[in-house]
């Protein structure tokens, strides 16, 4: 689908991906459409603000708005593509300028595309007032669901890194997540014994690193396989 809409726009100067779960309100165009106009050469990464279910404890809420104190006009390193412009003319820097379906019901083709243009020396500017809401479901507001998340994450950037960089730097990049956000889990519960995804993120991450780096995939809205 995502391919169709590339090719669909190829004669036009942007494109404008919002996933279908996400809502747009006044001025929302407005405000990318100024950002394109400061970096006309640059992917413009737009807010996502989530409306989570009344009740939601304190570690889901902590994942799903921890974005929120990115500054306006910040370079990021890598976006997917739920609210985001791209200037059809940055399109010329890649070889294949498609994603890449390769990935699948697993997700993480959207994070390919645009690790690729980066690599070919897109910026990525954050415009915090270009924003959609999302409605977060009750089934993905809960602390293992966000646990499951952030390793298929990780599961998706070792598939990554096997592209770019073979599979034993992602296995050894695992290791080290997993060393290294072990001792920051312990000492952090040690101190205040209060689970925090900010902080098991990196020891999530690894543990996804090392299983999609061993070669098990996930569906995004099912399990693995």
């Amino acid at each position: 689908m995502r391919n169709a809409i590339l090719r669909a726009a190829k004669l036009h100067d942007v494109l404008i991906f919002v996933d279908d779960d996400q809502v747009t309100f006044p001025g929302w165009l407005g405000e990318f459409l100024k950002m394109r106009d400061r970096y006309p050469e640059a992917l413009v990464s737009g807010e996502v603000r989530y409306q989570l279910p009344i009740g939601a404890d304190g570690y889901v809420r902590a994942w799903y708005l921890r974005k929120l104190s990115t500054r306006n006009e910040q370079p990021l390193k890598s976006t997917g593509t739920g609210n985001l412009l791209i200037p059809m003319s940055v399109l010329g820097k890649l070889g294949n300028a498609e994603f890449d379906i390769r990935f699948g019901t697993m997700g993480g083709e959207d994070t390919d595309f645009v690790y690729r243009l980066t690599m070919a020396g897109v910026e990525i500017i954050y415009a915090k007032h270009a924003y959609v809401h999302e409605t977060v479901p009750a089934t993905r507001a809960t602390r293992r669901a966000v646990r499951q998340r952030i390793i298929r994450q990780g599961m998706i950037r070792a598939r990554l890194g096997m592209k770019f960089h073979g599979r034993p730097a992602v296995l050894a990049g695992g290791v080290a997540r997993i060393i290294v956000g072990g001792v920051e889990y312990l000492w952090h519960m040690l101190r205040t014994f209060n689970p925090s995804p900010l902080v098991e993120g990196r020891l999530l991450t690894g543990v996804g690193y090392v299983v999609g780096g061993l070669g098990v995939s996930s569906d995004a809205y099912g399990g693995k396989r």
